[in-house]
Order: C-alpha cells, then sequence, then structure tokens
C-alpha cells in the first residue's frame, strides 16, 4: 500500500494582467498550468529529493501533499484514504523563520504550540523536553526566537514539526541560507527521523543532497515527472533537464 499516492493533479494558477491587458481586455483570463495531470506513489518511508528547475512546479506539488493548496482536479491519498481524512499525517516546513513568536523564547514557542496539541501541561512540558534533547536545543531554550541564528531557527522548525508526530515531514529547501556546518546537522536529524520511520520530502536544488541524501530521487519539469531512481538511474536526466556538461 502506497504511504503517498497522488492520482490525475491538476493545478493552474491565474496569471496576473499587466496595465494595458486590463484595459483592452478586462474580463480575459489567462492561466499558467503548474502541474499536468501529475501523478506519483511512493510506497515505502525514506528520503525523498524532489527536484527540477525553478518554475517546474516541485513548491506547489508540496503545498497540495500537505493540503495547504487543493489541486483544480485529481486527489491525494496518504495510506490509502483521502488526505483531508488524514490531516495530521503530513506536515510542511518551509520558510523556518515563519509562523513562530519573535519575542517569545524558543521554550515558550514550543510550548505555545505544544498547548494546541494537548491541553495536560506535563503531558506537553514532557514531550518538549525530549524533543529539545533529541534536537540538541536545550542552550538555546530561554534564548528569543528573535535572536536564534537561521540554523538553530531550521532546527526548532522541525522540532516543532515533531510536536505533532506527523507520519510524512515535507521541506522546502531546508538548508536556504544556513552555513555549512549547520547544514549537516540538519542532514543528520534528517537520517535520523528516516531511522524512525518517517517519510521526508524535501525540494533542493543542491547536487550535494540530491546524491548523499536520498533514497531516491524525484525529477519534475513543467509539471510532469520526467524520471523517478537513484543518483545513478536518474543522473543522465538531472544533467540534461539541468544544463550540467
Amino acid at each position: 500500500m502506497p504511504v503517498i499516492e497522488l492520482r490525475n493533479i491538476c493545478k493552474r494558477f491565474e496569471i496576473k494582467k499587466g496595465r494595458t491587458e486590463l484595459i483592452l481586455h478586462p474580463f480575459r483570463k489567462r492561466y499558467k498550468e503548474v502541474l499536468n495531470d501529475f501523478s506519483l506513489s511512493l510506497k515505502n518511508s525514506g528520503i525523498y529529493s524532489l527536484t527540477g528547475p525553478n518554475g517546474s512546479g516541485k513548491t506547489t506539488l508540496l503545498r497540495i501533499i500537505s493540503g495547504i493548496l487543493y489541486p483544480d482536479s485529481g486527489e491525494v491519498l496518504i495510506d490509502n484514504v483521502a488526505f483531508r481524512l488524514n490531516p495530521n499525517k503530513v506536515f510542511l516546513i518551509a520558510e523556518s523563520d515563519k509562523g513562530f513568536f519573535p519575542r517569545l523564547t524558543l521554550w515558550q514557542n514550543l510550548r505555545f504550540f505544544g498547548s494546541l496539541i494537548n491541553k495536560d501541561r506535563k503531558i506537553v512540558n514532557d514531550k518538549i523536553e525530549i524533543i529539545l534533547n533529541d534536537f540538541e536545543l536545550t542552550k538555546e531554550k530561554d534564548t528569543r526566537f528573535q535572536e536564534l541564528s537561521s540554523g538553530t531557527k531550521q532546527r526548532l522548525a522541525i522540532a516543532r514539526a515533531m510536536l505533532f508526530d506527523p507520519d510524512i515531514l515535507l521541506f522546502d529547501e531546508i538548508t536556504k541560507g544556513i552555513d555549512i556546518k549547520q547544514q549537516h546537522y540538519v542532514y543528520s536529524l534528517l537520517k535520523k527521523l528516516r531511522k524512525a520511520g518517517k517519510t521526508i520530502i524535501f525540494a533542493t536544488h543542491l547536487i550535494n543532497e540530491i546524491r548523499d541524501l536520498s533514497d531516491q530521487i524525484i525529477l519534475i519539469n513543467q509539471g510532469r515527472i520526467v524520471s523517478i531512481g537513484s543518483f545513478e538511474e536518474t543522473e543522465k536526466d538531472i544533467k540534461r533537464i539541468f544544463e550540467i556538461e
């Protein structure tokens, strides 16, 4: 049974008009098709890298899997059940500095989000302590969010997701804007989550992440799948799509 299954997903967005077009054709609408009859079936947990040129549909795809966006047609199944019946199984982590309270400490932020899941203060506090230890965030727990480094914010974003204990984690350019040391720390966290049986899909352009971190690579272009497989199996297509010699 597939962990994630997308069936014939289509998504388009209305193109914003320029001033001239607004005057000449005020009621005409034009659309850009981002995903076109897109189907995907992932049968196993693990780490999947989602890659492709800018504008190929990666972010739109992640937002549809997470339920933030609805497709124009098609359906998303999680463990063979319609996504709307399984909303807590999936968590999208995009920009790590979004959705947190700048003046609250790291611990206070986690406490707030934990209270949304469970009203029992002791259960929430115990879970936060475990997560702080697992993600090595104990030293920063009393630091205000606005004073945290970019790498620590990224770890906190992943830690927040684990409060909900989702089966599927989606990441949109997870190491953007953080230094090499913090990048490798995030990689180790992803491997730990994979070992715990999580399914991870992350959008990336970085060849080292595509090559070294992925169990499988999902290469897309112009809203369609080009190839799926190991780095060796997809390398030729990756070089062709990205025009790498």
